[in-house]
C-alpha cells in the first residue's frame, strides 16, 4: 500500500470517529444520551460498525408516541411520559390537553373534563390500565357542578401515577362501542418496564403571594423482579396540596333590559335623547357582582402492580389504583340581583333608572338605579372523592399464530359532598345603586351607595313572589360501578392478515 493510500486510511478513520462524536454529542444535546457499544479495541481501529445507539428521555417518549400512531389502524396519539412519574401537569386531564383535538375544561383553575374534536365530555370513555371506568367529583355551579352523567372527572387523578395515555378518535372492532368522541387508554406504570431495581421520589413547592401558602407535591416510586425476571413487584404514590383564590367580577350571563317587563318607565329620569326603549333594548349584567372563591384540596393516588412470567409464552398482571381526593370550597358573592327578576319577585319592573349610557356595541355600559335588590350569599362545600379499581389479566401465546388474553376487573368512585350549606342576607330597594363597564369590561365598578360591611344594613328579607334570603342545605352523592370481564382470541394467518374473536361483559351501576 502506498504512502497516500496509507494517509487517505487514517483519515477516514479519524473522520469516522470525528461523526461518531458528533453524533452522540447532539443526540445528547437534543434531550437524550448516547451509549455505544465498545469495539474490540481501543479507537476503533478495527473499523468496526457501532452495534447500538440507545436514546433514553424526551426524545425517546416523542419517538414511542410516533411508533404508537404509526402501528393503529385507526386514528390514535398518544403521549408517554419522559421518565418515571415525570409527567409535569398537576394532573392527568391537563397531560391529556398536549394531544391533538382534545381540549379541556376547568374548574379552580385545573383541568376537569376532556373535549374531543368539539364533541362534549359525555362523549369521551375512558379505561384503566384495559377496564372501563368512571370518576366523579364536584364543582362550583359554573363550572358544571355535581358530575351525574358520562363525563370522566381527571382532576381526581395525578398525573404522576401514569405512564401512558392514548386517546383513540376513530372506531375499531376490537374496542367495544361506548364513544363518539374518544375512548381514552390510561396505564400505570409497571414492574416489567423497567430492567432492574428502580427507586424515585421528587418534591416540588409552589408558593402564591396572593393566597400566601406553599403548595407541596410528593413522589415516589420503587419496583424490582425476583426469580431470574419471572416476577416483579411495584408501587407508587403521589401526594399533592393546592390552595388557590380566585377573585374578580362576574356578569352570570347577559341580558336584554325588556325580559321579564323591562325597567320601572314611571319613575325613571334618562339623559336627554335617550328613550326607555333604548334602554330596555340594550344588553346589561344579568346579575353584576363580586366574587371571591377559595379552593383547598389535598390529592393522594397509590398504585401496586405485580407480573409473573413462568416462560416467554404467558403473562400474568394484577393492577391495584386507589385515589383520594378532598376539597373544602368557600364561594362569597356581593350582587344584585333584581336585574334578572320580575315584578312579583321585586325585580326589574320595580327598577328605576336614574342615567345610563349605552355603548357602540348596543351594552347598556353604565347605569345608575334606584329600588336594587342587594344580596350578600355565602356557600361552603366539603367533597370527597374515592376511587379505587382491581384489574386482573393475562397474555398467552399457544405459538406463533394463535393467542389469547383475558382480563377480568372492579372499579369503584363514591363521591361525598356532606356539606354544602349556602347563606344569604338582603337588601331590597336600595337607591343608588350602580354598574360602571367604560373603564373596563373586565373590572367594572360597582357602588351600593351603602355601607356593605355593616351588619346592620342587612337582614332576612321577604322579596315577595315566594323569594326570601334562606339558609340552604343540599348534601348530596354520586356512587359509580364498573364490573367487567372479557376474553380475546387472536389468530395471525400471515403478517398482512389478522384475525380476533372476543367475547365482553360489563356491568355498570349508577347511584345518586
Amino acid at each position: 500500500m502506498s504512502d497516500s493510500s496509507k494517509s487517505a486510511g487514517k483519515s477516514a478513520e479519524v473522520s469516522r470517529a470525528v461523526r461518531l462524536a458528533l453524533a452522540a454529542a447532539l443526540l445528547g444535546a437534543a434531550g437524550g444520551a448516547a451509549a455505544q457499544e465498545p469495539s474490540s479495541s481501543e479507537g476503533g481501529a478495527t473499523g468496526e460498525a457501532v452495534e447500538e445507539v440507545v436514546v433514553t428521555g424526551f426524545r425517546a417518549s416523542l419517538n414511542a408516541a410516533l411508533a404508537d400512531k404509526k402501528d393503529a389502524a385507526g386514528a390514535l396519539d398518544s403521549i408517554r411520559a419522559e421518565d418515571i412519574a415525570k409527567f409535569p401537569d398537576s394532573n392527568l386531564a391537563e397531560s391529556m390537553q398536549r394531544i391533538p383535538g382534545v381540549a379541556i375544561t376547568r374548574d379552580a383553575g385545573e383541568g376537569r373534563n376532556l373535549s374531543v374534536r368539539g364533541l362534549g365530555a359525555q362523549f369521551t370513555r375512558v379505561r384503566i390500565n384495559g377496564m372501563e371506568a368512571m370518576s366523579t367529583t364536584g364543582g362550583t355551579d359554573s363550572s358544571g357542578g355535581t358530575n351525574r352523567n358520562r363525563q370522566f372527572d381527571f382532576n381526581v387523578f395525578a398525573s404522576e401515577l401514569f405512564n401512558n395515555l392514548t386517546a383513540r378518535k376513530t372506531q375499531s372492532s376490537d374496542v367495544d362501542e361506548g364513544s363518539l368522541g374518544a375512548t381514552v387508554d390510561l396505564y400505570t406504570a409497571r414492574p416489567f418496564d423497567f430492567k432492574d431495581f428502580t427507586m424515585v421520589g421528587g418534591f416540588k413547592a409552589a408558593y402564591n403571594d396572593l393566597q400566601g401558602d406553599v403548595d407541596p407535591r410528593a413522589t415516589f416510586l420503587v419496583s424490582d423482579t425476583f426469580a431470574d425476571g419471572k416476577f416483579g413487584v411495584l408501587f407508587s404514590a403521589a401526594y399533592a396540596q393546592r390552595s388557590l383564590i380566585e377573585e374578580g367580577q362576574s356578569t352570570v350571563r347577559w341580558d336584554l333590559g325588556s325580559s321579564v317587563g323591562g325597567f320601572n318607565a314611571t319613575n325613571s329620569t334618562l339623559p336627554a335623547g335617550m328613550t326607555m326603549a333604548q334602554v330596555n333594548n340594550a344588553f346589561h349584567p344579568r346579575i353584576p357582582r363580586y366574587g371571591r372563591l377559595t379552593h383547598d384540596q389535598d390529592r393522594l393516588g397509590l398504585t401496586t402492580s405485580f407480573q409473573f412470567r413462568p416462560n416467554d409464552r404467558n403473562l400474568f398482571n394484577l393492577d391495584v389504583l386507589y385515589s383520594d381526593f378532598n376539597a373544602k370550597r368557600d364561594e362569597d358573592f356581593l350582587e344584585a340581583f333584581s336585574f334578572s327578576r320580575n315584578a312579583s319577585q321585586g325585580g326589574k319592573p320595580q327598577t328605576a333608572v336614574r342615567n345610563a349610557e349605552i355603548g357602540s356595541d348596543g351594552t347598556l355600559v353604565y347605569g345608575l338605579f334606584d329600588d336594587v335588590d342587594i344580596r350578600s350569599e355565602a356557600r361552603h362545600d366539603e367533597l370527597e372523592t374515592k376511587f379505587y379499581s382491581v384489574a386482573l389479566s393475562g397474555e398467552h401465546e399457544f405459538n406463533d399464530q394463535w393467542s389469547l388474553s383475558e382480563l377480568v376487573g372492579y372499579s369503584r368512585s363514591d363521591f361525598n359532598n356532606p356539606i354544602q350549606t349556602t347563606i344569604t342576607l338582603d337588601r331590597s330597594n336600595s337607591d343608588g345603586y350602580s354598574f360602571d363597564y367604560r373603564e373596563s369590561s373586565r373590572l367594572p365598578a360597582f357602588n351600593y351607595n351603602f355601607d356593605v360591611t355593616d351588619a346592620a344594613n342587612w337582614s332576612f328579607a321577604n322579596l315577595g313572589g315566594g323569594y326570601s334570603s334562606e339558609i340552604r342545605l343540599r348534601p348530596q352523592g354520586v356512587d359509580n360501578t364498573f364490573q367487567v370481564a372479557k376474553i380475546d382470541l387472536k389468530f395471525a394467518a400471515s403478517d398482512n392478515w389478522k384475525f380476533k374473536l372476543g367475547l365482553d361483559y360489563k356491568k355498570y351501576d349508577f347511584v345518586s
